[in-house]
């Protein structure tokens, strides 16, 4: 594998030369500074643009031309990355060693169409296109909330830090999505093109410099390449008290979630010891969460533990029955104690080292999974394979424990299995 950054404008080229894969993938990314008011508009245009192009205006004819290209495959997902919105149209198609000549410049004119050529009449997007993702989006809205875990998780969020970036509806909301026409779609289309920060990865058996030349003359953005302030959310206000909210709804199992705020973990915490101090809590089945409060107690029906270090934050969830909530919290609490402590045993780090290192050597049998380093090491400033593999090897118990005193317990939420009422107490 060789790894190669093109510093062009009005974008960067990142390119994983690769002879071990039959496929080349592509990742188009734009992102902007997260605006709350811009999440339903930007999932909307993610969806428009996928469902139509101005040589391909119908869903037929877009499913004919992927046929043409030997299956290429396409999707666009948006999404939040800590302070930013990000839309990422991903693609993959065959190496056109297994195809014929001149299938990497079809598939790439392709995959620039479908983000340059939208399906427009008279500034603005086509209605046909339009009505039925907009009708898509409405449902994804609609629904969002019937899942009883994801509900818990953005009630928690919401009871955490209300206003905060990390607690906006990923998807948007009803009321935003109701004032968008096809003419504003439009309208927001063309400041992203204009504005937003564009980076290009692929990763396959292609050659870097006859690609750049490609992109240079095929991808005619007007974006210009500009510093941008960093994905990392810090937070400067923590609770001297843990706030306990429950709330009811008609479903079988109540579902617990606790959220700690991570108090500015330093950067080396937050791409080594968070793993490892994550793990060692409830990051999988010999975790102390799982072995205490389920195996030992019986407690819950499942438990685990989660770390976000873009957003500094940590997760645990659990699927409990409410007259047990008081018993699970006090056990939670005091095997995050224990770890705070220093109860930690060498085998368990040593554990831990061993499966980073193998999921290390994994991440290179997947193209996805080099895109998705190589775009944490751009947007997150981590490191590239061989620097992890060193740097994990440094991990001591003193790192733990330095690393536990700066994860502040925020909030408790729990969602009971019955109907009709809320409650908020601090403890």
């Amino acid at each position: 594998m060789e790894y190669k950054k093109y510093e062009l404008l009005p974008y960067h080229l990142h390119v994983i030369h690769t002879e071990k894969f039959k496929t080349v993938t592509i990742k188009v990314c734009l992102k902007r500074p997260l605006v709350p008011k811009e999440i339903t508009i930007r999932n909307l245009l993610g969806n428009v643009l996928l469902e139509s192009t101005e040589k391909h205006p119908s869903r037929r004819y877009m499913g004919m031309m992927t046929e043409n290209l030997y299956g290429f495959s396409c999707q666009i997902d948006t999404y939040r990355s800590g302070n930013y919105m990000m839309t990422t149209l991903s693609a993959s198609f065959l190496d056109e060693k297994y195809t014929e000549p001149g299938m990497l410049k079809k598939s790439i004119q392709f995959l620039i169409e479908i983000l340059s050529c939208p399906n427009v009449q008279k500034g603005a997007f086509d209605e046909h296109s339009f009505n039925i993702c907009k009708e898509g989006l409405k449902a994804a809205i609609e629904s969002y909330d019937e899942n009883p875990t994801r509900y818990a998780k953005r009630r928690l969020l919401q009871s955490m830090e209300e206003n905060a970036t990390y607690a906006c509806m990923p998807c948007g909301t009803l009321e935003d999505l109701e004032k968008i026409t096809p003419q504003s779609l439009y309208e927001y289309y063309e400041s992203v093109m204009k504005s937003d920060l564009v980076d290009i990865f692929v990763c396959g058996n292609v050659n870097g410099e006859e690609l750049k030349n490609m992109l240079l003359s095929e991808f005619h953005i007007k974006t210009i390449k500009k510093p941008g302030k960093s994905h990392m959310i810090t937070h400067n206000k923590y609770r001297k008290r843990c706030k306990i909210t429950k709330e009811s709804r008609d479903i079988t199992q109540s579902i617990l979630m606790i959220g700690c705020k991570l108090d500015h973990p330093t950067e080396y915490e937050r791409k080594y010891v968070m793993g490892l101090y994550n793990h060692l809590l409830g990051g999988g089945g010999d975790s102390r969460l799982y072995q205490t409060v389920r195996e030992k107690h019986s407690l819950c029906y499942s438990i685990y533990s989660s770390a976000s270090g873009v957003d500094n934050l940590l997760y645990i969830q659990a699927g409990i029955d409410k007259d047990r909530f008081k018993k699970t919290t006090e056990l939670i609490r005091k095997e995050m104690k224990k770890i705070a402590l220093g109860d930690i045993k060498e085998e368990e780090i040593e554990k831990y080292i061993t499966m980073y290192l193998a999921s290390c050597k994994e991440i290179e049998d997947s193209p996805n999974d080099l895109i998705s380093l190589v775009m944490a090491q751009e947007y997150l400033h981590n490191d590239p394979l061989e620097v992890k593999e060193k740097e994990v090897l440094k991990l001591t118990k003193e790192m733990v424990v330095e690393f536990a005193s700066k994860v502040r317990l925020d909030t408790i939420y729990l969602l009971e299995g019955e109907k009709s009422h809320e409650e908020t107490t601090t403890q």
